[in-house]
């Protein structure tokens, strides 16, 4: 269809399932809404009942909600939410453990990711945060060309 891609609206979730109970085909359904088949297919697995498959409406719209409240967008990583994280880097923790005591203790949920992302983001504008990391000042080297030599002694057979 060559269109930016836009969210399946709660409309087109009942129209899709009226157009399936009068026994349309996953293509003829894409063509009516003007949606990529791929999309209309990909909704209907992701969002189908999970005991029969059956695609309920109201059931796909709970479920994109839910996912959709349960995303995480790095703009939303506030500076008191950094000030934590940092001090918990500080303490060299890594940022798995930050995100998982984070999580449990139900102060934040972030994903140890985005505190990847955020990190390596501060050391490009020349900050020190990613010192704090536990493998941040190991270097890494390429290995082609070589033979591999790891788990071997060195003189033995």
């Amino acid at each position: 269809m060559g269109k930016n891609y836009e969210q399946i609206r709660e409309e087109e979730r009942y129209e899709m399932a009226a157009m399936k109970r009068a026994g349309m085909r996953t293509v003829e359904i894409a063509e009516k809404l003007e949606r990529d088949r791929s999309t209309i297919w990909r909704e209907r697995k992701r969002n189908g009942y999970p005991s029969d498959g059956s695609y309920r409406p109201l059931h796909a719209q709970s479920m994109a909600s839910g996912r959709r409240r349960g995303s995480c967008k790095v703009s939303q990583f506030t500076e008191q939410e950094q000030k934590e994280v940092k001090e918990l880097l500080e303490r060299q923790w890594s940022p798995e453990q930050v995100s998982g005591e984070l999580r449990r203790e139900g102060r934040m949920k972030i994903s140890h990711e985005t505190i990847y992302r955020w990190v390596w983001k501060d050391k490009e504008q020349g900050g020190e945060l990613w010192k704090q990391l536990r493998g941040g000042r190991k270097k890494r080297r390429k290995r082609y060309g070589r033979k591999d030599s790891r788990g071997r002694l060195a003189g033995k057979r």
